[in-house]
């Protein structure tokens, strides 16, 4: 990312010239999708908003890495990868009569499609900034030349970019109810990183990972099932 941010600053100075340190920091700040160093320029309620999300973000983060690296130590770091959305866990056994009872038809199938494949459990812990990278980009496009200034939304971003009483503006983009909803979601998924977390940091060292994996993957299912029943039901 630094490399390809670099490559990018250098072009953009040989087309518009040099930047001043400022312009030069906020540019570098949407090109690695830095959302909360656009505070300043959203209105009072959105910059609640991202600064809540973002808080959430970056624990949610600090989970995954040390759910990564205790993973990689209890299974090896051979079957763990960190991915976009969380950790993937690959099985040291296929566990087939276990989980085709715990997950039926969806296991099965799966194992019908891949029968040489080892299973994997995917971790998916995904608290990320995602079509909103593309407006802070606009908007600092906006701040250096008044050219690219114009609305910028889109339906799923968090928020747009608006001209209010003459000036450009973050503006957040969801109805109260889509962002309480939104806190529950980020709440649920912040509980379930702790708890895989609080789970792999139990391995005594002395169970065979064959059992403690199938442990987890039920554990886990339970735990999953319980917090998606209280998201739906509003608690």
């Amino acid at each position: 990312m630094k490399i390809r941010s670099a490559a990018l600053l250098l072009l953009s100075a040989m087309l518009y010239g040099p930047l001043s340190s400022a312009e030069m920091d906020l540019r570098e700040e949407a090109m690695n999708c830095n959302v909360v160093a656009f505070a300043p320029f959203m209105t009072e309620v959105t910059r609640e908003r991202v600064i809540w999300f973002d808080d959430r973000r970056m624990e949610v983060d600090s989970m995954v890495q040390s759910i990564y690296e205790k993973g990689s130590r209890i299974f090896g770091s051979d079957d763990v990868e960190r991915t976009k959305t969380g950790v993937k866990v690959r099985l040291k056994e296929p566990h087939d009569k276990e989980l085709i009872e715990i997950f039926r038809p969806m296991y099965q199938r799966y194992r019908e499609e891949h029968p040489e494949e080892r299973p994997f459990i995917d971790f998916n812990l995904n608290m990320s900034w995602d079509v909103e990278c593309r407006i802070v980009q606009f908007y600092q496009a906006c701040l250096e030349d008044a050219a690219y200034c114009r609305a910028v939304n889109d339906a799923g971003s968090a928020f747009r970019m608006e001209a209010v009483d003459g000036q450009w503006l973050l503006i957040h983009n969801r109805s109260q109810e889509m962002f309480e909803r939104s806190v529950r979601v980020g709440d649920m998924i912040l509980r379930m990183a702790r708890w895989i977390d609080e789970y792999l940091g139990s391995y005594d060292g002395e169970t065979f990972v064959e059992e403690f994996e199938l442990r987890l993957i039920i554990d886990h299912a339970e735990r999953m099932s319980r917090e998606i029943g209280m998201l739906q039901s509003g608690m």
